[in-house]
């Protein structure tokens, strides 16, 4: 059985009402997963020095390798503060991360 779009939003919806803890876990999961995918796109051009990547119009030259580099290391860099709580003032109710 597929779910479709409004029951996929209705599940994200009574999370959200339901624990604002389960539903902020949610949303920094997306945030940690969607911006790993960049990493998996651009670690395997950045390891093998862009040498199986055909120039084009937005070829970046000597330049490109650098900038795909720092995006690895930024995005890991932020990927883990993502981890972190945003807020210290909790309850005994918001402690709970299943």
């Amino acid at each position: 059985m597929e779910l479709g779009l409004t029951d996929e939003l209705q599940l994200i919806t009574i999370i959200a009402l339901g624990s604002k803890t389960a539903f902020g876990d949610l949303a920094g999961s997306f945030i940690i997963l969607s911006t790993a995918s960049y990493v998996l796109a651009i670690a395997p051009h950045v390891l093998t020095g862009r040498k199986n990547v055909p120039p084009g119009w937005f070829w970046m030259g000597k330049y490109g390798y650098v900038v795909n580099f720092i995006a690895v290391l930024l995005t890991i860099f932020f990927d883990i503060f993502f981890c972190f709580r945003s807020v210290f003032h909790l309850t005994l109710n918001e402690l709970n991360d299943s």
